[in-house]
C-alpha cells in the first residue's frame, strides 16, 4: 500500500504514462496518414506522368482536351490531399495540447521532493525507499521517455505535413496551369 504523501506522485507518474500513450496515439494516426498519402501519390501518378509527357497544348497554346481531362481528374485527389492536410494540421494541434498537459505537470515534481522529509517523520524507512526510488528512477525513466518521445512524434508530424504540402503543391499547380 502506498503511504498516503506518495499518493499524488504516484498519480502524476500514471498521469505521464497516460501522456506518453496520447503520443503513442498520434504516431499510429501519423503512420494511418503515410499510407494514405502513398496511396493518393499513386493515385494521382498516372495524371501526373500524363501531364509531364504530353503534348499538353493545341496548336494555338491552350491546354489540349486531353490535359484538361488528366488534369480535371486530378482534383478529387487534390480535394483528398487538402483534407489529409487538415488532419496532419489536427496532429500538430494535438500535438500542441499535450504539451500543455505536461507543462501542467512537471512542476509539481517539485512539490513531491519534499515528500521525503515528510516520510522521514511520518512514515516508515521502506516508504522513504519507495519515496526516493519514485522521484529518481521512476521519475527520470519516465520523464525521460516522455521528453525522447515527444521529439520523436513531433519530427513524425513535421516530416508528415511537409510531404502532404509537397504533394499538394504540385497537384495544384498542375491544376493551376491547365486551369480547369
Amino acid at each position: 500500500m502506498v503511504h498516503t504523501l506518495l499518493q499524488p506522485l504516484a498519480a502524476y507518474l500514471t498521469g505521464l504514462d497516460q501522456i506518453i500513450a496520447r503520443y503513442n496515439t498520434i504516431t499510429g494516426s501519423v503512420a494511418q496518414y503515410n499510407t494514405d498519402l502513398e496511396n493518393l501519390k499513386n493515385t494521382i501518378a498516372p495524371g501526373k506522368m500524363h501531364l509531364a509527357n504530353a503534348a499538353l497544348c493545341d496548336p494555338v497554346g491552350n491546354p489540349s482536351e486531353e490535359t484538361k481531362k488528366w488534369a480535371r481528374a486530378l482534383k478529387g485527389p487534390y480535394a483528398d490531399i487538402k483534407t489529409l492536410e487538415g488532419r496532419a494540421k489536427q496532429l500538430d494541434d494535438d500535438m500542441s495540447a499535450i504539451t500543455a498537459l505536461a507543462r501542467e505537470a512537471f512542476p509539481r515534481i517539485n512539490g513531491f521532493r519534499e515528500v521525503i522529509p515528510k516520510l522521514k517523520k511520518e512514515g516508515t524507512e521502506a516508504d522513504v525507499a519507495e519515496a526516493a526510488d519514485m522521484l529518481e528512477e521512476r521519475y527520470r525513466t519516465r520523464g525521460d521517455r516522455f521528453v525522447k518521445k515527444r521529439q520523436e512524434v513531433q519530427a513524425e508530424v513535421t516530416q508528415l505535413r511537409r510531404d502532404i504540402s509537397t504533394v499538394s503543391g504540385e497537384v495544384s499547380n498542375l491544376i493551376e496551369w491547365v486551369k480547369v
